[in-house]
């Protein structure tokens, strides 16, 4: 610790001036001390200078440069699957009860040497020490990955993975590069041995089908130690039959893929039962039978992408829409489109109006389709005034990343916050005067770390159609670089699918609205559900309260209330069991009643039940790419006794350097008491007190 006086000269003989003053004023008139020897004359003089000197510069306020030692003890995360797989082998009672015990007392054991983490993971890491063994799905990758963001730059020395290696969500985590250099240890639970049983291991669909036509049901079965034996593989709806099919096992390990095509009759949302039937023996009849859910519509919604020139951002928006079964998606450029008698939902406008004339486009330009504009270099902006976008002359371009207005309503972002702020930026009109249309912005612009107001993504109605603008070129870069950081494209494929959601679908003009994002969830999703209310002239409000009446198939009614947002309503339901809802949601505003009735599905998981018998293998392919070894739960005396035995944890020794004001540190003040203290005790006990 250092005092930090870095003042100049005259500041110091400003401060010993003071103390001469305070000291003079105070003794110049003292006779009686003065008689009783200059020592102690000359000695309360000095105290009281010195008071008087540390005084005046406290008023500069001096600061003491403090650096202290932190020592960190090295890291230890231990990591418990929190699966249902988990207790689906003979040992269940073991690891439920004792084995429990046994990982807290090795985590004590530890605790000496070692900071220990505790997690669990299941769909995701939790920092948990709950472990009820109730999670309806297993993704180590994700655990893994969460570790790795929340552990960045500390001192991780070693994971303790306890878990049976199954996996039934996410990447395989043998595959991915964790970039802390961390030790995993797995602790391997479960039993790897092939069990005799029965059962379906796989069933491929598509989530939506449309009405009148066939679609496909991919069902992977899987038999051992069944030999010789027939089976019956099914499809149900509700309890009508609708295939069957005789299957001979001809193996003790026998596999089976089979292609069934269902029609879809009847619109809404449909479930059709997969059932193998159950033979004498089978080690668990849980797996002997797969829901699926399939939501049957009546159309495809067309979708046209429109550009000024061939561009890499009409290939990241056809890979995202032409994946999904509900949209019909073309492509032309503004110098080959001709006009057919092809009705379109929705249109994307890339770099058009540009300041080439294309009459055709024109003409669907000023229809009232759906539109996406999405701006670039090629834009014609003065030709854009035209749809009330609020874009004033543009003659230059800037990198303009995003942030997510928190506020926005129309449908519920994907904002992967980690992976949205890390995108790169767009190419992006630079304006300084604009009157931009603001009615529901969903990104705005953030220059460098600077956030603005400027919308960078918004959505408002024009002449009775929905626009949208992307004032910016470069969206593939989203893509990329979003696959290239997580291999996945949860945010860029989010964005893409509720935009053309929100644009495709027709406007409800009713003055009560209620939306829901799907109609079928799984049991671990939320269910979100909004609302709107308008007045006579069509103006959002939310003056009024809204409740909603849930009631499920089991008889099971509940009742809500809405939370009001900016000017619409949102429900959060939750995670709700798996059953049929239905609702009813009900307001009264100037005396007159709205009511919206709707339904939704919620389907039980069952993947895992599907894949039981341990994976051992995968943990030791993981132990020995991070330099770790496998342990079995009969073996923790042996991995505590190897990790405290491990030299290459050592613990990291920190300095953190700060300064603070003298005046906050308590031996100041106890110095200036005891100056203080010093002079009335000697002043008292020669009587001049």
């Amino acid at each position: 610790m250092n005092i930090v006086l870095d003042y100049p000269a005259w500041i110091y003989a400003v401060c010993i001036l003071v103390g001469i003053v305070f000291s003079f004023l105070l003794y110049r008139k003292e006779k009686t001390l003065s008689s009783l020897g200059k020592p102690l004359f000359y000695s309360l003089i000095s105290l009281r200078f010195l008071l008087g000197f540390l005084l005046a510069l406290m008023l500069f306020n001096p600061q003491v440069f403090i650096r202290k030692k932190n020592i960190e003890k090295p890291i230890i995360a231990v990591l418990v699957d929190n699966s249902q797989s988990i207790l689906a082998n003979a040992d269940s009672a073991f690891l439920k009860n004792d084995f429990l015990n046994e990982l807290s007392q090795f985590k004590s054991a530890l605790s000496d040497k070692f900071s220990v983490e505790s997690f669990t993971f299941g769909e995701k890491l939790k920092a948990s020490d709950s472990i009820v063994f109730i999670e309806k799905t297993t993704d180590i990758s994700q655990a893994l990955t969460s570790l790795n963001d929340r552990f960045y730059n500390q001192n991780l020395s070693a994971v303790v993975l306890v878990t049976d290696g199954i996996y039934n969500q996410g990447n395989n985590p043998v595959f991915e590069n964790y970039s802390n250099t961390a030790k995993i240890y797995s602790i391997a639970l479960g039993d790897t041995s092939v069990k005799k049983d029965i059962a379906i291991s796989n069933v491929k669909y598509n989530n939506v089908a449309f009405l009148g036509n066939k679609f496909p049901i991919n069902v992977s079965a899987k038999a051992f130690y069944y030999k010789g034996k027939t089976v019956q593989l099914s499809v149900y709806k509700s309890d009508e039959l609708l295939q069957s099919k005789t299957l001979t096992i001809s193996s003790d390990n026998f596999f089976h893929d089979e292609l069934l095509m269902l029609e879809a009759t009847s619109v809404g949302v449909a479930k059709y039962s997969v059932k193998i039937s159950q033979l004498e023996g089978e080690y668990t009849y849980k797996n002997n039978l797969f829901d699926v859910f399939v939501d049957v519509i009546n159309s495809k919604q067309n979708i046209l992408l429109l550009a000024n020139a061939p561009h890499p951002d009409m290939a990241a928006l056809r890979s995202v829409l032409s994946k999904h079964p509900n949209y019909s998606v073309d492509v032309y450029y503004g110098y080959d489109f001709k006009a057919t008698q092809k009705k379109y939902d929705a249109v994307v406008f890339h770099n058009l109006p540009s300041k080439t004339n294309y009459p055709e486009v024109e003409k669907l330009l000023l229809s009232k389709v759906s539109k996406l504009f999405i701006t670039g270099t090629s834009t014609n902006y003065n030709a854009l005034q035209n749809f009330s976008i609020g874009l004033q002359t543009v003659n230059s371009f800037t990198e303009a990343g995003f942030y997510i207005h928190p506020s926005f309503s129309l449908f519920e972002p994907n904002t992967n916050q980690k992976n949205a702020i890390e995108l790169p930026p767009l190419k992006s009109p630079f304006v300084t005067n604009y009157s931009l249309n603001t009615q529901n912005v969903l990104m705005y612009q953030k220059i460098g770390n600077n956030k603005t107001n400027v919308p960078l993504v918004g959505f408002y109605i024009h002449n009775d159609a929905k626009v949208a603008y992307i004032l910016g070129e470069g969206i593939w870069r989203w893509k990329l670089v979003e696959h290239q950081r997580t291999n996945a494209n949860e945010f860029f494929d989010g964005f893409v699918q509720k935009t053309f959601q929100y644009l495709s679908i027709k406007e409800d003009k009713s003055l009560f609205r209620v939306a829901l994002a799907k109609n079928t969830f799984q049991e671990n999703e939320q269910v979100l559900i909004r609302a709107e209310l308008y007045n006579k002239t069509y103006e959002l409000i939310n003056t009024p309260d809204v409740s909603l009446t849930l009631t499920s198939s089991k008889g099971e009614t509940f009742n809500y209330q809405f939370s009001k947002t900016d000017k619409s309503y949102s429900l959060n339901l939750g995670n709700l069991p798996p059953a049929d809802y239905s609702y009813e949601a009900t307001t009264t505003f100037n005396n007159e009643r709205f009511v919206k009735q709707g339904a939704f599905t919620v389907t039980a998981l069952q993947k895992e039940q599907l894949n039981i018998q341990a994976n051992h293998d995968l943990l030791s392919q993981l132990a020995h790419k991070y330099g770790g070894a496998v342990f079995y739960p009969t073996q923790l005396q042996e991995l505590k006794n190897s990790l405290l035995d491990e030299d290459s944890f050592p613990a990291i020794i920190r300095y953190e350097e700060s300064t603070e004001p003298i005046i906050n540190l308590l031996w100041i003040l106890g110095f200036l008491l005891l100056i203080v203290t010093i002079e009335w005790f000697l002043r008292k006990r020669n009587g001049t007190y």
